[in-house]
């Protein structure tokens, strides 16, 4: 799977391509909770939301690269 920093650099282009994005800041760190260290409860938010499936998107459409490359 891609690095945080990856899925960073995915979420920004993201975040610029699509104007439904309120708070950008609550997007990017969905985009990294998938891969977080530390869990904690917090109330979900539609940027959130939306950054946490772009991440799970990116791990998706990384593996299935990996798996045509072999």
């Amino acid at each position: 799977m891609g690095s945080r920093l990856m899925h960073l650099i995915i979420a920004e282009i993201v975040a610029s391509s699509l104007d439904i994005i309120k708070n950008k800041r609550e997007f990017l760190i969905g985009s990294i909770a998938p891969d977080a260290a530390i869990s904690f409860e917090r109330k979900v938010k539609d940027d959130y939301s939306l950054g946490y499936l772009t991440h799970l998107i990116s791990d998706n459409v990384w593996s299935i690269s990996i798996i045509h490359m072999n």
